[in-house]
């Protein structure tokens, strides 16, 4: 048999399900502190409020403003913050607390000050109207302090509107003249960095990514001359070679390439110098249109002169033969030729660099330009933003100038009060209701939760599925608590027309000691007892005569009660004979629930076994009882003698069922000795009594292998899920059988 120990879930459900189980916990405190709370509110002093209502007289003008544009006077919350410094003023204050001597001689002047703070109190009523209020137990002086804060408070902002609005002008003049310093500083900045960068600005990255252009065509073609010149050079100095080895023979070999004409060379110097321009500057720079014409000119002078050959013509080969002094002369012009040509490659080379120089420096305008962009928009946001505040104070300065001229001309913004503050004629606070109620729930939260945290403490046995979480021993019937009184409402006859086998005095003994097999059939509990007769049967077994044992873990758990609807179950069953043994012979109890005479049957069928069963037992209508005796000093001995043993095999010869009401389990060892005559024990749970560790030293100090099972008496039907399902059978199915006799 396995136990476990389970912690108790903290859900809604659980906390509002403890509190309904524990009323007393939740009603007790929630009525002795509700009126607790009820006593302190009635004692607490009252305290009344007074009010002035006062309203802006807004200038005729201020319409017209708004339409034209121009910001009005503001409105009352605009002005809060201001109307409250003005009417906590300490001077304003200290001359109302001089003149109505609110508090005492001894008092701390600025404490005094502070406390009449609190005591103020400021409504916005609308748009154009406030309330000012004053606090204090004296119904009377509180309508007297708040009119004459009122009139302070006119008095006040008058004197003090021409005032405020010079400092402010003042204020205003100081930032306007750092603002417009600051944006001559900011423009000086953006110029002298725009200077300083040149074409380096992002708007030259255009021209100059077409000066790039066409700088590298020009050193193109520089290099295409040098490699040129570097070619020719080459061939006059292998002419030259083969001179001097054959002075005197005729030299054939491919004329020369002639070299370009003046003409030629300033025309090419032309072009590339109006691509330079093209690049740069648009076409009306004069310079342009000039150029044009003397490219034309030199176009023409060069198409008028000699035809200059061409590098297929240069490669032609012709055979002209020179005598030996022809040799000689040629030698001397390939001199001169290779001289013109190492002058030519000499002045190249510092114009090619030149060239790369130029092209890299405009490389690296292009390559900076997004910096110096980012930069730029930097000062420009920042001057932007100075340019925006400037605007905004300038505006602000206007307003000021407009409501000086208004204020000039009786037209600015004026307080008066509307309606004076009044006597009170009842107290503001304190809110008894509504402490009364705070306190009423308040209390009743802390019942609810004194409940939960009792419940918490609590180690009984809530409900069935508690049970189940707590061992794994079958739970056969789940009881649920039975009143005194019949639960279903029959009533019984006065007359005596009861049970024709009980007297009526009896029957009514019955019915308040919950013996609700015979009182009450139809009631859940009824109903409960006749499942679990049903399962016992099943148990076991279908021999001639069982002896089932019923006990509990301790005294107090319903196992008598039990064991009596249990035997009247089973009688009702038509199964045989059933005969319910009192064998608690500590504490005999069960002919208190039936209502018998409390004679010592069991004593006298162990003293002698020839006696009559029948004549010791009683008949309560199918169920024989036999009540049990105290005459023993040692009950342990005599249950576990011979004769107790020879006595339960007689009663198996006579009776189908035979339950035995045993002691509780602890502290005794009785139900130890009458588990060993039975053919299977039950167990009796009492809900929310049992303990938890209480039944688990039970059931380890019991020793008997023979348990069918639990009942769990005393359970809460009424907050389970089957609750409705019971109740609607009770009051439809069995009324229903009780009106037609069935």
């Amino acid at each position: 048999m396995q136990l476990t120990e389970v912690a108790k879930g903290a859900s809604i459900l659980a906390i509002l399900d403890a509190a309904r189980r524990r009323k007393f916990y939740v009603i007790v405190p929630a009525l002795v502190l509700t009126v607790c709370v009820g006593a302190f509110a009635s004692r607490l002093p009252n305290s009344y409020r007074a009010q002035a209502l006062l309203a802006v007289e807004r200038p005729p003008a201020s319409d017209l403003l708004r339409m034209g544009g121009t910001p009005g006077p503001p409105s009352i919350q605009e002005q809060l913050r201001v109307i409250r410094e003005t009417l906590f003023a300490r001077p304003l204050l200290q001359e109302v607390l001089k003149e109505f001597k609110l508090y005492g001689p001894a008092t701390d002047p600025d404490w005094a000050t502070e406390d009449m703070k609190k005591r103020i109190r400021i409504q916005v009523e609308g748009t154009d109207a406030f309330y000012i209020g004053f606090e204090d137990g004296d119904r009377q002086a509180v309508a007297e302090v708040a009119n004459r804060l009122a009139e302070l408070f006119v008095k006040s902002t008058s004197a003090s509107q021409e005032q405020n609005v010079e400092e402010a002008a003042g204020l205003l003049d100081q930032e306007l003249a750092r603002l417009r310093d600051k944006l001559a500083d900011e423009d000086e900045e953006i110029k002298e960095y725009k200077q300083k960068v040149g074409e380096e600005l992002p708007e030259h990255l255009g021209t100059n990514l077409k000066l790039v252009e066409a700088l590298e065509m020009r050193l193109q073609a520089k290099r295409d001359s040098i490699g040129e010149n570097q070619a020719r050079r080459a061939q006059v100095l292998e002419e030259m070679k083969g001179l001097q080895k054959e002075p005197a023979q005729e030299i054939q070999r491919e004329l020369p390439v002639e070299e370009p004409t003046a003409e030629q060379k300033a025309l090419d110097e032309k072009r590339l110098k109006l691509k330079e321009l093209e690049a740069k500057y648009t076409e009306q720079y004069p310079e342009i249109p000039r150029l044009r014409k003397e490219i034309a000119d030199l176009e023409q002078a060069v198409a008028a002169g000699p035809r200059r050959k061409s590098r297929s013509d240069a490669t032609a080969a012709t055979s002209r033969r020179y005598p030996g002094p022809d040799a000689s002369m040629r030698y001397l012009a390939l001199k001169g030729e290779l001289e013109g040509i190492d002058q030519r490659l000499r002045s190249y080379a510092p114009e090619e660099k030149a060239l790369q120089a130029e092209i890299a420096s405009l490389r690296q305008r292009v390559a900076s330009a997004p910096k110096h962009e980012r930069a730029l928009a930097e000062m420009t946001r920042e001057q932007a933003l100075t340019r925006s505040q400037y605007q905004g104070l300038l505006e602000k300065q206007n307003e000021m100038k407009m409501a000086e001229r208004l204020r000039q001309k009786g037209q600015s913004l004026v307080f008066k009060v509307v309606e004076p503050a009044s006597v009170p004629s009842a107290p503001s606070s304190p809110k008894r209701e509504r402490i009364l109620l705070l306190g009423f729930v308040g209390s009743l939260g802390l019942g609810v939760v004194l409940a939960f945290l009792v419940e918490q403490l609590d180690t009984s046995f809530d409900s069935a599925d508690d049970f189940k979480t707590f061992t794994n021993l079958p739970l056969l019937a789940v009881i649920p608590s039975v009143r005194s009184k019949s639960r279903s409402g029959r009533k019984l006859p006065e007359g005596g027309k009861g049970d024709p086998h009980l007297p009526q005095p009896n029957l009514r003994h019955l019915q308040k000691n919950r013996v609700v097999t015979v009182t009450d059939p139809g009631a859940i509990a009824s109903e409960q007892y006749s499942i679990l007769a049903m399962k016992l049967r099943w148990h076991l077994g279908e021999a001639p005569s069982r002896v089932l044992t019923v006990t509990s873990a301790s005294g107090g758990e319903g196992k008598t009660l039990t064991a009596v609807n249990l035997s009247f179950a089973l009688a009702e069953s038509g199964l045989g004979k059933v005969l319910l043994l009192d064998a608690d012979l500590r504490k005999p109890r069960t002919h208190e629930y039936l209502g018998i005479e409390p004679r010592p049957a069991l004593s006298n069928l162990l003293q002698d076994p020839e006696r009559d069963i029948y004549r010791e037992a009683a008949r309560l209508k199918d169920l024989f009882v036999i009540p049990g005796g105290s005459d023993f000093e040692n009950p342990v001995g005599v249950l576990g003698s011979e004769r107790m043993r020879r006595l339960v095999e007689r009663l198996r010869l006579e009776f189908r069922f035979i339950v035995l009401d045993a002691p509780p389990i602890l502290p005794i060892a009785d139900p130890q000795v009458l588990a060993g005559y039975a053919d299977g024990v039950l167990l009796v749970v009492r809900a929310r009594r049992t303990r938890r560790e209480l039944f688990k030293h039970a059931i380890e100090s019991f020793r008997a292998t023979n348990v069918l099972g639990v009942v769990l008496n005393g359970a809460d039907y009424a907050g389970s899920r089957y609750a409705r399902a019971y109740e609607y059978y009770r009051r439809t199915y069995y009324k229903q059988n009780i009106r037609t006799g069935t």
